[in-house]
């Protein structure tokens, strides 16, 4: 990514958030403005209030270029996808690699569902809806650093 070199106008201050511009001083107030990065600097995303949490995780996008999942599986239904809306305008849910399933469940979640799932199945329900749901499971441990693709295998044959 593109180090966030400031642009800085006589009246507003901007930093360069992926494709766009975010203004810097409406972000401290919890307030997201997203600009097109060109001289008309046409609003891409009108000023929106926002919570602390999701403030903070978008300045740890603009100073380290990593988010901060832990942070992102606090904020309510309406921030999330919020936060997917403006990853997607601003180009970087693919230069940081984004990965919305991490931020919708918590490492606790993820292991209650496959302790779930594994009871249901050693007590004999072995649905096809059971299965799936393991697997999708077991995907998300993947994903989310949780066990390595080969212990996912392993772990879905002896089941």
């Amino acid at each position: 990514m593109e180090s966030n070199k400031l642009v800085v106008d006589k009246k507003n201050r901007y930093l360069i958030f992926g494709s766009l511009l975010i203004h810097d001083y409406l972000l401290q107030d919890n307030i997201i403005l997203l600009l097109s990065n060109s001289k008309s600097r046409q609003t891409i995303f009108p000023r929106t209030n926002i919570s602390n949490p999701l403030r903070i995780v978008i300045k740890t996008i603009l100073m380290t270029q990593e988010i901060n999942y832990k942070l992102l599986q606090d904020l309510d239904e309406t921030e999330k996808k919020l936060f997917k809306k403006i990853m997607k305008r601003s180009h970087l849910n693919s230069i940081l690699n984004f990965e919305p399933n991490k931020m919708d469940y918590s490492y606790d979640d993820i292991v209650t569902m496959y302790d779930v799932l594994k009871g249901e199945i050693q007590a004999g329900n072995d649905s096809k809806k059971v299965l799936a749901d393991l697997k999708k499971t077991l995907k998300l441990m993947v994903d989310n650093d949780m066990i390595e693709e080969s212990e996912a295998k392993d772990l879905l044959e002896s089941l």
